[in-house]
């Protein structure tokens, strides 16, 4: 009866996955690399007013990409870093205008799209 169970819940699971591979493979423009920036980065706007100080930056994002913690002090460098006109606050528009140049370096056949091998190159 055990077999017949991981049997049953492998042929479930299987299923499902597929589609997220498919989805990976998929290659994005560069209009979606930009609305996926732009999602993102309304979903850090925990007040939704357009501006993503320190503070929300801290708390929609933890951790770092590498584990890990956050803290004020690097928040508000990130935030400083990505402030295009360098008025002290960072709107959802510059948040997204400073991550489409990655889109460019990650694009390396210069097509226009990113295939799923040019997003693994792992360019930041």
């Amino acid at each position: 009866m055990k077999v017949l169970a991981l049997v049953f819940v492998s042929a479930v699971t299987v299923p499902t996955a597929v589609p997220v591979l498919a989805q990976a493979d998929k290659p994005i423009s560069r209009n979606e690399f930009r609305s996926r920036q732009v999602h993102k980065y309304k979903q850090w706007d925990l007040d939704r007013n357009g501006v993503l100080p320190a503070e929300e930056i801290l708390k929609a994002r933890p951790r770092l990409p590498n584990g890990s913690a956050n803290t004020l002090e690097l928040a508000q460098a990130w935030v400083a870093a990505r402030d295009g006109n360098g008025d002290g606050t960072l709107t959802i528009d510059e948040a997204v205008a400073f991550e489409m140049p990655r889109f460019d370096k990650m694009d390396a056949d210069r097509d226009g799209r990113l295939s799923a091998q040019e997003r693994a190159s792992g360019v930041r």
